[in-house]
């Protein structure tokens, strides 16, 4: 494939993994070497776990919610710090604690909101949502109030984070004993009426497959170049077949491709940045075979432009995307 004349060929031709059916070593271990898509499967996997860590100390669905973001970014910039999965959910677990605890500290006050706090600081959410939302966390605090704080820990974490018991008290760092202790007394103390409902609201109000699809976008925001396209899926495709890109996530809203591009979508027609009436390139790449690969483009129907040769820099030329977003293709003299 012509392709491979760009350096990000290692990424070539890759079919997208299974992370599902790979230990979580082995999941954790690509996440440490920058594979966003690995670090996704870690995400969705821990994310209500965190949650739940954090809505027992602020008491607060959306704030918890913006604290396990918070919580993740952290993780991502600390992976190399951990190294080893066996650390991490304990890591993720200490982290959202002291996350949650420096918010309250910050807010110098109880964070359940009123109706009319919560209206300020929510604005995209309809009166009738922050209601009902405000109405379930006065619910279930009420519930769980009698609990002891490791009871109330332990109850929200089983419900709210799909952990069966070993996987909590690997959380948690204790036995898998103390945590079936702690259920059996919760489940003992709450009348059924009341442990019914505590069930309900806490699975209501999971986080679900948006959350972690903000979490990688945020991610990704850290060392990636940003292009904006009309149509997300179309041009991941054109940057897999053409630049030998390999697809990481792809979304209808966005995509991230390894090792470095994000694909934003756009309403709008692409605006390019000008000087002189010529677009500025969005970003440029290295090929080790320049007019090869200029022949292979032009075979294949893209827009391209002469290639110049630029003194002792080499040579390069310009291509245009699906959207005329211009990129640049590099070769090094010698």
């Amino acid at each position: 494939m012509h392709a491979n004349h760009v350096i990000v060929r290692l990424y070539k031709g890759d079919d997208a993994m299974r992370y599902v059916t790979e230990s979580d070593t082995v999941v954790f271990t690509k996440a440490v070497n920058g594979d966003t898509e690995a670090f996704s499967h870690l995400v969705n996997k821990y994310s209500n776990a965190v949650y739940a860590t954090a809505f027992q100390i602020v008491r607060d669905f959306h704030r918890s919610e913006d604290i396990a973001q918070e919580t993740f970014i952290r993780a991502w910039h600390n992976l190399e710090r951990i190294r080893e999965v066996e650390k991490f959910g304990s890591w993720l677990y200490t982290t959202a604690k002291r996350i949650s605890i420096d918010f309250l500290r910050k807010e110098n006050k109880y964070p359940l909101k009123t109706l009319d706090d919560l209206e300020n600081v929510y604005q995209a959410e309809s009166t009738e949502e922050i209601a009902l939302r405000n109405e379930r966390q006065t619910l279930l605090w009420a519930a769980i109030s009698e609990l002891t704080d490791k009871e109330r820990n332990v109850i929200v974490l089983f419900y709210m984070s799909g952990f069966d018991t070993r996987e909590i008290a690997s959380f948690l760092n204790v036995s898998k004993n103390t945590v079936e202790s702690r259920l059996r007394r919760t489940r003992e103390k709450l009348k059924k009426e009341l442990f019914d409902m505590t069930v309900d609201v806490i699975t209501a109000n999971k986080l679900g497959e948006a959350f972690k699809e903000k979490v990688i976008s945020k991610v990704a925001r850290i060392c990636f170049t940003y292009i904006p396209v009309t149509d997300v899926r179309r041009s991941a495709a054109w940057y897999v077949e053409v630049l030998g890109f390999k697809p990481d996530l792809v979304f209808d809203t966005h995509a991230i491709l390894q090792p470095d591009l994000q694909l934003l979508k756009t309403d709008a027609p692409v605006v390019q940045n000008m000087v002189d009436g010529k677009a500025l390139p969005r970003t440029a790449y290295f090929s080790d075979d320049i007019n090869g690969y200029h022949e292979y483009l032009n075979e294949k129907g893209v827009r391209t432009e002469d290639i110049i040769e630029e003194g002792e820099c080499g040579w390069h030329f310009e291509l245009y995307d699906p959207d005329g977003n211009r990129i640049t293709i590099w070769q090094a003299r010698g």
